[in-house]
């Protein structure tokens, strides 16, 4: 079946690279858990939501977190598009030069008989229903029937931001064939978003 295609909308262009895991590795130190409790920056169209908490770990300089926000993304025949926020992390004290590179992944299960649209970007702030606030291009793909299921993994690396920067990992599902109440699930435990500060060196 045919699936309504997204209108891509963006604030700012961003440069979109690659990350090996062992350039996101920040130096030694510590880790700690942490809760963020995902503020947003930003105007945001629609309703904004900010969860109770989410856990994250702190190792060095990377902010890491697997604890998902939602278990499935509710399917809308079209725009307005329901984004809802899946990972996030807040980082304390950005300055503007600090580069933060941010990691994500998580699974998607189609187990309706048609093909789904899924929307993604690293996003500040939290969302519910929403668009949210993005410095990127919002990118689409289809799940379909045969497929499945869908690994989404995406790279953003921001700059400019300072304070305390909540970031997000936002996904949306879409399909003109969708029915009141459809959904695609969201598997736990094969996701994350994790964001590395990488601190200009001084002159």
């Amino acid at each position: 079946m045919a699936v309504h295609k997204h209108t891509t909308r963006a604030a700012v262009a961003a440069l979109t690279i690659s990350c090996l895991l062992s350039a996101c590795g920040g130096g030694g130190g510590s880790s700690s858990s942490q809760s963020s409790s995902g503020g947003v920056l930003g105007a945001v169209a629609g309703a904004v939501s900010t969860p109770a908490q989410a856990a994250q770990v702190v190792s060095g300089n990377v902010y890491t977190s697997t604890d998902a926000w939602v278990t499935s993304l509710g399917l809308t025949s079209g725009s307005p598009y329901n984004f809802q926020t899946v990972y996030s992390v807040t980082i304390p004290n950005v300055q503007p030069t600090d580069a933060v590179t941010c990691n994500a992944q998580a699974e998607v299960t189609n187990n309706l008989g048609y093909d789904v649209q899924v929307d993604r970007v690293i996003a500040y702030g939290t969302v519910n229903d929403a668009y949210p606030s993005t410095g990127q291009p919002v990118t689409t793909e289809n799940v379909s029937p045969d497929m499945h299921h869908m690994a989404i993994n995406w790279t953003w690396i921001d700059t400019g931001n300072s304070g305390a920067v909540t970031y997000s990992l936002d996904l949306a599902a879409a399909s003109t064939s969708a029915s009141n109440g459809a959904n695609i699930a969201v598997e736990q435990g094969y996701g994350y978003l994790r964001c590395a500060v990488t601190h200009a060196s001084s002159s």
